[in-house]
């Protein structure tokens, strides 16, 4: 026997508090139970979470409701309630179809049409002057009635404000005692909004029961929408048509068919959604008004998985049928387009490259018009930025049959090849255009010209221009011939550009306007022509062009790369003086000029005024000036300064800003923690590599004698498509030469010649691989400091590895690889620069080891005037003063200079030497710390020991720790040591051995009597302090160089 109930306090308390509608009872069973239960729960309460959480009947989740007839569902929902609406309550999460709860009331007058971007109906607010009968519980948010309102005072009261669902019970209460009141009628709306809108099932079949008792006559559209809300609540389909078909042979639109068109196509209730959308396609204007009628169908989670089920189900009709022309068949291939077009195409969201390619795979077999379904897919996946995903789609669309791409695809797609720089790409697209429209468009050909004219494939640009005057003829605009002029000032070639200038006004009959004229400028720029580019810019004014901030950046820049701090700044004023819009590229050159001329101080401070500033332009070019700086400077304080100045500033990071830190991981001998920034780092942060980040890994493994890394760093830029370039075919040329010249040393066969194989071997691929178009490129280019941008190519390719031979004493290969190089340049342009003073110094190093002085002589004397023309100022200034050159080209002669001095000595000129050095100061060049040190060497071994000891004191004595450095004891620290500049001036261990033996000789004199010995030492010791100090001090070692010079 089950123990008898004492009290209700030992039950749990939901047991007592439960509504009517709890009991999971028919319909039927409310008006004899009485609905006043839920009203009193408070929302949140234990009881409202367990209604919305508890278990639920048999017939709520039927997983199998698609076997179902929708009048087999109806008429299950009029026997049992099988608790929420899971389709519904899955919807309101995503907030497209209800809440269950509202915070706002809905208009009763009938709205004409609804915004298309407005999902749910329009709502009323709340009547302000009704707000004394009523009390609010803040806490709970439930609504009470005062205790001295009637019922349809009371109704409208709760109606007007925002309560629970748990609340509608109560509503419906004071309904039914209302219904024969007078009054009742405008509440009618109101009340069937608020249950329509309710999660629960029960609300759903009130609403149904209210909206049957509104006069057909009195029915509005809203009253439909509303209604057809609900029969999809009840998962009542059938009925939910039937109310759509009313309301539209009443004429009414906006109904709820968008609604009735959203469930079927969630539910894949495919020949629902066909009868709903035929009735919308014959009763109103497809074009204007297909878009409103998919806007809820837009917002499915789960879009693009139901449209290719709709397309293969539609594949499936239409193979069972075979018919294009029946009716049926014909309805429903409309009907898989118009909701492709409707709603899949008009969301900007990204999605998965597969499920785009599966879904036109599968309206491949389908003969609709694709082509407009594809340029809507493509053009939508452009502006997502799913750019692969567009290119997949266009490389399908080609393979499509009976589908032609508009031209406005084409010249999308094409944009992308162009942002890409992908030459195959392009030549795709050209030839998609004499494919599908003959030819292309002059748009189209102008587009082209610009892309190939970047990369400065001029042979392509010309055929190009070719083909656009044989079809259009004459150009009437000057923006093909723009693309002539750009395409060789890319290159470098300003000769070529002068040629193509004057065909505008010549051939062309058109004025060339300030674009014209900048490209012309930035063309003399590149070729360090400084006559030609004040000839140009003063030609400029007197035609009446008036510069723009683009002018006056170009020549900014070109005064920065030559470290002309005065042609800069007058430029920038002049800038000022015109009134031109100031933009970050003006303020970057400029900053550039002070650091090419060694004031980074100056740079940084102008970088901080600038921020300040209101500038046209990305900030970033000109911060990464600054952190280059730091970075070459291998200042790691510098460095971290300047990255946190731009994270506060907010200035965006891009590939140079990450090159720089590369750069300077290198420097302190961290080249692997720079490639984690290129490998974990750049792809995080959706920064595209490119073959100058390699160049900076395979540079820094080849410096520290890694050469298996740095070509691993290659091959993995080449198995990642990108295109090597010239500064990584420099630097690979250099790791191979050197891994050559080590193996072949190691061997140590005699009678065998040097052969580096490997490294010419690279040669000849670069050759084979690349022209004058590689000086095209925006970026760096690595090893190539001090030299003419123009005259790179080929010679950085060969300069190295004939400096190897010639040093190595193997001249005929060395002259060998230098006839080749004169071969490679032969089809250049005659004003182009042959030699690059790199070349030169290699050559000459090759002709001293065969003892050729008159050779060495001549290339010295060609390396002179090639520098001189590198550093002619943009300002006159005056010739009886010395020349001040900035630093970035006063050590231009540096390199060639060594191999000149020795041959000089080994002809005991030396006197001849000492005048070159003066002619060198005098003009500006100054000697770096090796070639002073070769200097001050040759001077002590020639007996000019006043002047070699003067040298070393005045130029490197000043910031020489002393001997107790080389013990690493008390010296300098690792961080200390990494921010040295790259090349101190301090003596080297054999100049101080030079000059001990200098000194040793002078004391052996000064022992056996010698007056003028004597004189000499004291003359050192008072002029020489330092000097004599560290050559008193200078350790004793038994090698070879103190046993050959102090004679041991």
């Amino acid at each position: 026997m089950l123990r008898p109930v004492r009290s209700r306090r030992m039950l749990h308390s939901t047991f007592w508090t439960h509504g009517s509608a709890e009991l999971n009872l028919p319909p039927w069973w409310t008006p004899i139970l009485g609905e006043d239960g839920e009203g009193s729960h408070p929302a949140g309460s234990e009881t409202e979470r367990g209604r919305r959480s508890g278990p639920t009947s048999a017939f709520d989740g039927l997983l199998l409701d698609f076997l179902y007839p929708s009048n087999t569902l109806a008429l299950i929902g009029q026997f049992a309630s099988y608790g929420l609406d899971k389709w519904e309550s899955r919807r309101s999460r995503y907030g497209l179809f209800g809440h269950g709860k509202r915070t706002y009331m809905s208009s009763a007058c009938d709205s004409g049409a609804e915004p298309e971007a407005q999902v749910s109906e329009p709502r009323l607010q709340p009547n302000d002057h009704d707000l004394h009968t009523a009390t609010r519980d803040v806490d709970t948010g439930r609504w009470s009635p005062s205790k001295r309102a009637s019922p349809l005072e009371s109704l409208r009261d709760m109606i007007s404000h925002p309560i629970q669902s748990s609340q509608n019970d109560k509503l419906w209460q004071l309904h039914t005692q209302c219904v024969e009141l007078a009054g009742i009628d405008h509440l009618v709306l109101p009340l069937l909004e608020r249950l329509s809108y309710s999660h629960r099932r029960i609300d759903a079949e009130r609403a149904v029961r209210l909206f049957r008792g509104v006069p057909f006559h009195e029915r509005t559209a809203i009253h439909y929408r509303l209604v057809v809300r609900a029969h999809l609540s009840l998962r009542d389909a059938e009925q939910a048509l039937h109310c759509v078909k009313e309301s539209w042979e009443r004429r009414m639109t906006n109904s709820g068919e968008h609604r009735l068109l959203a469930y079927a196509i969630d539910k894949g209730l495919w020949d629902l959604g066909l009868e709903t959308w035929k009735l919308y396609f014959d009763g109103t204007d497809y074009g204007r008004k297909n878009c409103r009628l998919w806007r809820l169908v837009r917002v499915l989670p789960n879009l693009w998985d139901q449209a290719l089920a709709l397309a293969k189900y539609t594949k499936t009709q239409f193979d069972s049928i075979g018919n294009v022309s029946d009716p049926a068949t014909l309805s429903l291939l409309r009907f898989t387009r118009s909701m492709i077009l409707g709603s899949l195409l008009t969301r900007h969201i990204t999605v998965e490259v597969g499920k785009v390619i599966a879904l036109f795979q599968a309206l491949r077999p389908l003969k609709l018009r694709k082509g407009s379904i594809y340029d809507r897919a493509i053009a939508n996946l452009i502006k997502t930025g799913n750019t692969r995903a567009a290119v997949r789609l266009y490389k399908h669309l080609r393979d499509t049959e009976y589908t032609t791409p508009s031209r406005r695809t084409l010249h999308i797609i094409f944009k992308v090849y162009c942002s890409f720089r992908s030459i195959r790409g392009m030549q795709m697209l050209l030839d998609d255009w004499f494919r599908y429209y003959t030819a292309p468009t002059s748009a189209a050909y102008e587009l082209t010209m610009a892309a190939f004219a970047a990369q400065g494939n001029a042979p392509m640009v010309d055929k190009l221009f070719s083909l656009f005057l044989s079809r259009f003829g004459k150009p009437t605009t000057l923006a093909p011939l723009i693309s002539l002029l750009c395409v060789h000032a890319r290159r470098g070639d300003a000769e070529e550009t002068v040629n193509q200038f004057k065909r505008i006004s010549d051939e062309f009959n058109l004025k060339p306007d300030t674009t014209c004229w900048n490209i012309l400028l930035n063309a003399l720029a590149k070729q360090d022509d400084v006559e030609g580019v004040q000839q140009c810019f003063d030609k400029m004014r007197r035609s009446g062009i008036n510069p723009d901030e683009y002018t006056t950046g170009t020549l900014i820049g070109f005064c920065a790369n030559r470290g002309d701090i005065e042609g800069a700044e007058d430029m920038y004023q002049l800038s000022e003086s015109l009134g031109l819009e100031k933009s970050t590229a003006v303020i970057g050159s400029l900053v550039l000029a002070y650091i090419n001329d060694g004031q980074l101080d100056r740079a940084e401070n102008l970088t901080e005024k600038a921020s300040a500033m209101d500038l046209k332009g990305s900030p970033t070019r000109m911060w990464n000036y600054i952190l280059t700086a730091f970075a070459s400077r291998r200042d790691g304080d510098g460095v971290s300064r300047t990255l946190q100045r731009m994270q506060q500033l907010r200035v965006p990071m891009d590939g140079m800003t990450y090159g720089a830190l590369m750069q300077f991981l290198v420097n302190i001998k961290q080249t692997e923690a720079a490639y984690r920034i290129l490998r974990n780092t750049m792809p995080r942060g959706r920064i595209r590599a490119t073959a100058f980040h390699y160049s900076i890994i395979m540079e820094g493994f080849a410096i520290q004698g890694e050469l298996d890394k740095a070509l691993k760093a290659f091959d993995r830029m080449m198995k990642r498509g990108i295109r090597p370039t010239i500064s990584t075919q420099i630097v690979l040329l250099k790791a191979t030469a050197s891994a050559d010249l080590k193996e072949f040393k190691a061997r140590v066969v005699e009678g065998q010649s040097l052969q580096l194989a490997s490294a010419e071997k690279i040669l000849d691929e670069a050759l084979l691989d690349s022209d004058a178009s590689e000086m095209a490129v925006e970026e760096p280019i690595k090893g190539i400091k001090g030299q003419l941008l123009p005259a790179v190519y080929p010679a950085a390719l060969f300069d190295f590895i004939i400096f190897l031979y010639g040093r190595e004493g193997y001249s005929e290969k060395a002259l060998d690889l230098y006839d080749r190089y004169l071969s490679a340049t032969k089809t250049e342009t005659s004003s182009r620069p042959v030699h690059t003073i790199k070349l030169i110094a290699a050559l000459m190093v090759t002709h001293l080891q065969g003892k050729r002085y008159e050779e060495v002589a001549k290339y010295w004397n060609l390396a002179v005037k090639t520098a001189q023309l590198q550093t002619t100022p943009w300002s006159p200034s005056d010739s009886s003063a010395p020349k001040r050159l900035p630093s970035s080209r006063k050590y231009l002669l540096t390199t060639p200079f060594r191999p000149y001095a020795k041959s000089l000595c080994e002809q005991g000129n030396i006197d001849k030497l000492i005048q070159e050095v003066e002619t060198l100061n005098r003009d500006g060049f100054e000697l770096e710390n090796c070639s002073l040190n070769l200097y001050i060497q040759l001077l002590a071994l020639n007996k000019r020991t006043l002047l070699a000891f003067e040298l070393c004191e005045t130029r490197l004595m000043c910031d020489w720790p002393g001997w107790r450095l080389q013990l690493r004891r008390k010296g300098m620290t690792n961080r200390q040591i990494k921010k040295l500049p790259k090349s101190p001036m301090r003596p080297s261990y054999a100049t101080l051995v030079y000059l001990a033996g200098v000194f040793v000789e002078t004391s052996r004199l000064m022992r056996m009597g010698s007056g003028e010995a004597k004189d000499l030492m004291a003359e050192l010791m008072s002029k020489c302090p330092k000097t004599m100090n560290a050559v008193q001090n200078l350790p004793r070692s038994d090698n070879d160089l103190q046993r050959f010079i102090l004679e041991w």
